[in-house]
């Protein structure tokens, strides 16, 4: 994938701001007001569902799929597919005060896949603790703490993250300081040595999709972020973001051939465009640094055009575009990290005043730094709901994947489908 040119860029944004401000500084004002009242209407149906006592609220929610399909769960190049059924519930406590929100909220998932060999029965166990105190009119502070236990894939992880959050938002300064821990523990395979069932299988050993391929040591990362964007409301201003990651890889063995322990910086730096209240541009460019422990591989750095668009052109239509260039934690064996670019685009859609739609589509770049693959993953998901009334939905999703690995001239595609209810008390 070719990098964006500046030239290109600027191109864009001269054609955007010309072109965007004659055609839809009549939507502006619509749009406004249609995103206030969503706003108000999904408010209105929070306190409209749950059980309220004393001043705290029980929100239980159960969803039942009807049916599903999924053609490759475990993402291999030979595919095992599968029917499915599918149970979630959750419950959310909360307590609301004048100048505070605190929640916890659990959640489990289960699936019954009918023909899959490996694990057919797999779930998701998530708790979360979330909090927000308002300090003052243009100050809050965010905290929340979560466990995951994932076992909806054949390697089994948990994983714990929590995150301190401050931001100060007014109409001369908006800026945030934000610190988030990420902690995943690799619990091994859901059926213990893959190697013999995939023989009997007939998978060959070198599928670069091979589920016996190892994945990377457990690893905690702890990051700190900051952010500025003086005059965030002005039709042209500039913003910075900074942050700090320190890797480690607990159970990584001494005398690994790859050490992944690394510190890590990153910044954005660019311009905002608000064309109107309901769209927004942000648009820069992102630096990258990863400094490792690796006696062979000493450290790392990418850049690339980093971009933002959200837009909605009238009542009932959102839309984003991302695109970014991130380090990520590697699933490859001989690579020391991922440098994933990613570019996406989601739409949300009233179809009418209980029917919604939502697609996402996405194109990831994935280059393992020190190994020889090369990934392209190309993705389409989109979900439809409809509202039968305040305490039950209907909905229906589909997911279309497809993933090419270049050197080894190895890929695999998946696609899933699955309709069910889902009911709130």
């Amino acid at each position: 994938m070719p990098r964006v040119s500046i030239t290109w860029f600027v191109g864009v944004v001269i054609l955007v701001v010309c072109a965007g401000t004659a055609a839809f500084a009549d939507s502006t004002e619509r749009a406004r007001q249609a995103a206030q009242q969503n706003r108000v209407d999904q408010t209105n149906e929070d306190k409209a569902r749950g059980l309220e006592a004393g001043g705290v609220k029980l929100s239980p929610v159960v969803s039942l799929s009807g049916g599903g399909y999924d053609s490759n769960k475990d993402a291999q190049s030979d595919a095992e597919p599968s029917a499915y059924e599918k149970i979630h519930g959750e419950m959310e406590v909360r307590k609301t005060g004048e100048k505070y929100d605190t929640g916890f909220i659990f959640q489990a998932t289960g699936f019954k896949y009918n023909e899959l060999e490996l694990a057919p029965e797999r779930f998701e166990l998530e708790t979360r603790l979330e909090s927000t105190l308002e300090l003052s009119s243009d100050e809050e502070l965010r905290f929340f703490t979560s466990y995951l236990r994932d076992s909806l894939f054949i390697d089994r992880v948990d994983v714990y993250e929590s995150q301190l959050y401050y931001r100060l938002a007014s109409d001369p300064l908006r800026s945030w300081l934000k610190l988030t821990s990420y902690t995943q523990v690799e619990l091994g395979s859901a059926n213990g040595d893959l190697m013999a069932a995939l023989s009997d299988d007939g998978q060959s050993a070198d599928d670069v999709f091979d589920l016996a391929r190892e994945e990377p040591p457990s690893y905690s990362k702890t990051t700190l972020q900051t952010g500025l964007i003086p005059r965030p409301n002005a039709p042209i201003t500039a913003f910075a973001i900074a942050g700090f990651s320190r890797v480690a890889f607990f159970d990584q063995q001494e005398e690994s051939d790859i050490d992944r322990r690394a510190n890590e910086v990153y910044g954005i730096g660019g311009v905002r465009l608000n064309i109107g209240k309901e769209f927004r541009i942000d648009a820069g460019w992102r630096l990258n640094y990863r400094d490792f422990a690796d006696t062979v591989v000493h450290d790392d750095s990418t850049d690339g055009f980093d971009f933002r668009l959200d837009w909605s052109p009238y009542e009932g239509l959102v839309i984003a575009v991302k695109i970014e260039r991130e380090y990520e934690e590697t699933t490859s064996v001989f690579a020391i990290v991922d440098d994933v670019q990613t570019y996406s685009l989601e739409v949300e859609a009233d179809l009418s005043s209980r029917t919604k739609l939502a697609v996402t589509a996405s194109y990831e770049r994935e280059l393992p730094v020190a190994d020889v693959v090369m990934f392209d993953k190309y993705e389409l998901e989109a979900t439809l709901t409809h509202k039968v009334d305040d305490n039950v939905e209907l909905f229906a999703e589909g997911l279309a994947k497809y993933v090419d690995e270049e050197t080894f001239n190895d890929n695999y595609e998946r696609f899933r489908a699955e309709a069910g209810v889902r009911m709130w008390y």
